[in-house]
C-alpha cells in the first residue's frame, strides 16, 4: 500500500544518476506533496557524492568553504542581499505565447501526465528548436544555461540529458499518439487535411527505416520519409509518420491512413487533398474503404482520363464553364463509375477470400477537368526547355540519368555514325504532338466534390502546405537528422514536430497581424495620424523581417531585474521602441481573445 503524505509534509529521499563513463552521482531530493496537481513538487536537490566507475564506495562532496569572519575589532556593516540578473523576457514571452497558442504546451502535459520532468524537458527542447531556427542540439546546453530560470525545465539541460530524453520519448509511441489525438481535437467540424511527405538523407548504418532511393541530386542515397497531415484551414500540422525512404509516395497512403485511424478522427468531416504522386486506383480504394473523402490531382495523360478529355472537348470550350475567380480556366464535372482494387485486411468465407487477396468494388467518382490556354503555353515552354537541355547534354556526351534517358528515347530521333556516336538529334514529332494534346489540362478526382470552383479552391489551398513543409525542414533542422539510432531519431522528430507547430502558429499570427495593421476602423484614438504611422511602420517591419530575425530582435531587447531584499525593480531597455511595444501589445491582445 502506497504511503499517504499530508499536504505540506516534506519527504527526503536519495536517488542515483548513471553517467556514460560508469560514474554514479548520488543526490538527496526533498519534495512536498501538492494536492492541487496530484503529485510531488521538488523543493531541492543536493549532490551528496559520487561513486567512481568500478567502485562501490561513495566519495562525499566536499562542503563549501564558509566565508572567513572579519576580526571582532573591525566594524563591518552587514551587506544587503542584492541579486541582479539580466533576462530576455520579451523573447521568451513570445516563445511561450506560441507554445500555448499552438496547443503544444497543453498537449505535451496531457501526453506525459504524471511525468513532470519529461514534459518540462520536452517543452524546453521544443522551445529551443523553435527559437534557434533549428540549431544543432549541443547548442541547447548553453541556451538552457543562459535562460535557465525562465524555461519550463528549471535546470540547464546537458547533452546526456537531452540524449536520454530523445531515447525515452522516441520509444513512447502511446505518448506520441496522445499528442496527435489532442491536436486532432483542434480541427473544425468540416475539415480539409493535406497529405504530403518529405524525404531526408541520413548516413547512419544503425537506423531501420532508411532505404536506398534516388535523392534530389539524382544519386542513390540512404533516405527515410516523413508523411505529414496538415490542417488546411489553420495551416497547422496534425500528425506525422516515418517510413522507409524507398517506399514511393503511391505506396505510402496505406501507412498514412493507419496513422489517421489511430487518431480516431470523425471520418465524415475529413477530406484529404493530395497531389498526383498519390493518385492511383489502389490508393483511391484504400481511402474509400477506410471512409475518407478525397481530392486527388491526376495526370491528364492517364489513358482513361485522356479518353474523358477527348469526349468532353466541346463542353470545355463554352463560356458557361469559365471559373469566376480564375477566368483563365474553363472546367466541367464528369461523373464516373470505376472499379477499384482493395487488399483485404481480413478473410471472408462467404466470398472465399483470404487476408491479402485483392477485391474489386465499384465507386462513384467525380472527375473535374480544367483547361487553360495560358497554362498550355507554359507547359509547352517547359517541355521545350527540357528538350533543349537534354539534347545539349547528349551532344556533349554529358551524364544523363535514367529518367532523362527515357525522355530522350521517347521524344527524340537520333542520327548516329557507324560507331554509334550521335551526329544529330531530331524531334519525334508524332510523340510530341501526342503529349502536347494534354498540355494545359488540370484534372482532379474527387469522391464527393461536384463543383469545379470549390474543387480548384481546395487544391490551390494545398500549395501553401507544400511551402510550409519546406520551411519545416529549413527552420527546425529536420534536413540534418544527426541521429544514429532509431529511438533517438524518433524522439528528435517529435521535438521538431512540436517546434513546427509553434512555428506555424507564429507565422499565422504574423499573416493576420499584417492584414489588420494601418486600417481605419472608426475609433477616434485608433485612427489618429500618429497611430496610423506607427502601425504602418510595424507592418513594413514584419513584411521585410523573417520570423527568426523577429525573435532575434527581441532577444536583444533586455529587461534587467534588480533585487534588494524583497524589493524588485525592473528596468526596461531603452532600445525597445514604440513599434516593438505595439507588436507585443497586439500579440497579447490576440492571445487574450483566444
Amino acid at each position: 500500500m502506497a504511503h499517504h503524505r499530508e499536504p505540506g509534509e516534506v519527504h527526503t529521499s536519495t536517488y542515483r544518476s548513471n553517467r556514460k563513463d560508469g560514474t554514479i552521482y548520488v543526490y538527496e531530493k526533498k519534495s512536498v506533496y501538492d494536492p492541487s496537481v496530484g503529485y510531488d513538487r521538488i523543493l531541492s536537490r543536493t549532490l551528496l557524492g559520487k561513486i567512481p566507475a568500478g567502485s562501490s564506495e561513495m566519495i562525499p562532496t566536499r562542503p563549501r568553504r564558509k566565508p572567513s569572519k572579519p576580526e571582532e575589532s573591525q566594524e563591518v556593516e552587514e551587506p544587503k542581499e542584492v541579486k541582479d540578473k539580466k533576462t530576455h523576457l520579451s523573447y521568451l514571452r513570445i516563445i511561450e505565447t506560441f507554445a500555448n497558442r499552438s496547443g503544444v504546451t497543453k498537449q505535451v502535459k496531457l501526453a506525459f501526465r504524471g511525468d513532470r520532468g519529461t514534459w518540462e524537458k520536452l517543452l524546453t527542447a521544443a522551445w529551443y528548436c523553435f527559437a534557434t531556427d533549428g540549431d544543432t542540439w549541443p547548442g541547447m546546453v548553453q541556451w538552457t544555461t543562459k535562460y535557465v530560470h525562465n524555461l519550463p525545465y528549471a535546470t540547464a539541460i546537458s547533452e546526456d540529458m537531452y540524449h536520454d530524453l530523445f531515447v525515452k520519448i522516441g520509444a513512447d509511441e502511446s505518448a506520441r499518439q496522445r499528442i496527435f489525438l489532442e491536436r486532432a481535437k483542434l480541427l473544425e467540424t468540416e475539415h480539409l487535411l493535406a497529405l504530403d511527405s518529405t524525404t531526408i538523407e541520413t548516413f547512419s548504418e544503425n537506423l531501420n527505416t532508411p532505404g536506398s532511393s534516388q535523392h534530389k541530386d539524382k544519386l542513390i542515397r540512404k533516405v527515410y520519409k516523413v508523411i505529414y497531415f496538415y490542417s488546411m484551414e489553420g495551416r497547422q500540422p496534425v500528425a506525422y509518420a516515418k517510413i522507409p525512404g524507398n517506399i514511393a509516395d503511391v505506396s505510402s497512403v496505406d501507412r498514412a491512413v493507419q496513422e489517421l485511424n489511430a487518431i480516431n478522427l470523425n471520418k465524415k468531416h475529413i477530406e484529404i487533398v493530395a497531389d498526383s504522386g498519390y493518385m492511383t486506383d489502389e490508393n483511391m480504394g484504400i481511402l474509400i474503404r477506410n471512409g475518407y473523402d478525397f481530392v486527388l490531382h491526376a495526370e491528364a495523360r492517364i489513358s482513361w482520363i485522356a479518353a474523358l478529355i477527348e469526349e468532353n472537348q466541346e463542353r470545355l470550350n463554352g463560356m458557361e464553364t469559365i471559373i469566376d475567380f480564375a477566368p483563365e480556366y474553363t472546367a466541367i464535372d464528369v461523373p464516373v463509375s470505376r472499379k477499384l482494387p482493395y487488399q483485404r485486411k481480413r478473410g471472408n468465407k462467404e466470398k472465399n477470400l483470404q487476408r491479402g487477396d485483392i477485391e474489386y468494388f465499384t465507386a462513384s467518382l467525380h472527375v473535374l477537368i480544367y483547361y487553360s490556354t495560358q497554362q498550355k503555353g507554359e507547359d509547352d515552354r517547359l517541355f521545350r526547355t527540357r528538350f533543349i537541355g537534354i539534347k545539349a547534354d547528349l551532344l556533349k556526351g554529358a551524364y544523363v540519368d535514367e529518367k532523362d534517358r527515357k525522355f530522350a528515347d521517347k521524344y527524340m530521333i537520333f542520327q548516329k555514325d557507324a560507331e554509334g556516336n550521335i551526329l544529330k538529334i531530331l524531334p519525334n514529332v508524332k510523340e510530341i504532338q501526342k503529349l502536347q494534346r494534354y498540355h494545359g489540362y488540370l484534372v482532379l478526382i474527387t469522391s464527393k466534390e461536384k463543383d469545379p470552383e470549390s474543387g480548384l479552391l481546395k487544391y490551390r489551398h494545398r500549395e501553401y502546405i507544400e511551402e510550409d513543409i519546406k520551411n519545416h525542414k529549413a527552420h527546425t533542422g529536420e534536413n540534418r537528422p544527426r541521429k544514429w539510432h532509431e529511438d533517438t531519431l524518433d524522439g528528435q522528430l517529435l521535438v521538431q514536430f512540436l517546434a513546427l507547430c509553434m512555428h506555424e502558429s507564429f507565422e499565422s499570427f504574423l499573416r493576420n497581424l499584417k492584414n489588420t495593421l494601418a486600417l481605419y476602423n472608426g475609433d477616434v484614438e485608433h485612427d489618429k495620424v500618429e497611430n496610423m504611422k506607427l502601425e504602418a511602420a510595424l507592418k513594413n517591419w514584419i513584411r521585410k523581417t523573417s520570423l527568426h530575425n523577429i525573435l532575434k530582435w527581441y532577444e536583444a531587447c533586455d529587461y534587467i531585474e534588480m533585487r534588494n531584499g524583497n524589493q524588485k525593480t525592473i528596468v526596461l531597455d531603452e532600445s525597445k521602441t514604440k513599434r516593438d511595444q505595439l507588436f507585443l501589445k497586439r500579440m497579447e491582445a490576440q492571445s487574450a481573445q483566444e
